[in-house]
């Protein structure tokens, strides 16, 4: 690795009027031997006292390295849970003290706090995506309870078996409670049907004209190249053909059932994702 940063000239600085000169220059001297060290191993601890400025030593590198590498893609800053609203805020202020000039706009950043959300910023194209991205600590090891990731994986089983024609006329009645996602109904009680029609890599147009906020792809492509190499759709299947085609004393109970399974194919697809390496 290859990280010159030369403080202070470069748009990078840690003089500002919040430190003084001697905690700046020293800060400025962690953060370029830390960078330094990075170049020969995989990381370090950087174990200063309280009230040292740690946190901006960290968004000083952190920052370096996405403006030397803006190609590498964005830098992932994990924080504690008890921190994920703090770094954000110390990011604003080290932004406005210590950028200057292209680097202050040039320089974005955005939280996630679940794997979804992750993903969906890493799914952004190369204009829009953010250059630090502050992560959750744990974010990752959490199952996927996103309606839409979940619509895609029984889109996906259908696409398997050709004999559910009658669970496909009957799932949008009962996709709402099925995913916990009534409110779609009241908005778009067409929207389901539209949906199950179409692939996911079309459907954020499709939510968007049925009057739905949507910014992001709802389903990131990695989720969706990772449901190709999905085998085991079985209990899911089995569980959707018992849903009856109208209202009955058996449908809350049938659809519990659906649930579960759906919540574990979701599992093993999220754990399919997390081996997958990265390109």
């Amino acid at each position: 690795m290859n990280f010159k940063v030369a403080f202070p000239n470069d748009p990078l600085t840690l003089h500002s009027n919040r430190v003084s000169d001697r905690d700046a220059l020293r800060q400025e001297n962690t953060a370029r031997e830390i960078l330094r060290r990075l170049e020969t191993q995989p990381g370090l601890i950087l174990a200063d006292e309280v009230g040292m400025g740690k946190t901006f030593v960290a968004l000083a590198v952190a920052a370096a390295v996405a403006l030397t590498r803006p190609e590498e893609g964005p830098v992932v800053v994990m924080v504690p849970p008890s921190l994920k609203d703090k770094w954000p805020k110390e990011w604003a202020v080290f932004k406005d003290n210590c950028l200057k000039g292209e680097a202050r706009s040039r320089l974005t950043a955005a939280s996630a706090d679940s794997g979804i959300a992750f993903l969906k910023l890493l799914d952004d194209d190369a204009v829009a995506r953010k250059q630090i991205i502050f992560l959750t600590h744990g974010a990752l090891n959490r199952s996927l309870t996103d309606e839409w990731v979940k619509l895609a994986i029984i889109r996906r089983a259908l696409s398997r078996r050709t004999s559910m024609e009658h669970v496909r006329r009957a799932l949008p009645r009962f996709a709402g409670r099925l995913l916990r996602s009534q409110w779609i109904d009241n908005k778009a009680p067409d929207l389901w049907e539209r949906l199950l029609g179409h692939p996911p890599d079309q459907w954020k147009r499709i939510i968007q004209r049925a009057g739905l906020t949507m910014e992001d792809d709802p389903v990131p492509k990695a989720l969706i190249d990772a449901m190709e190499d999905l085998d085991d759709f079985k209990p899911l299947l089995e569980a959707l053909e018992r849903l009856p085609l109208r209202e009955s004393s058996y449908v809350d109970e049938r659809l519990s059932d659906a649930r579960q399974t759906l919540t574990d194919a979701l599992k093993e697809l999220w754990k399919f994702w997390l081996k997958v390496p990265c390109s």
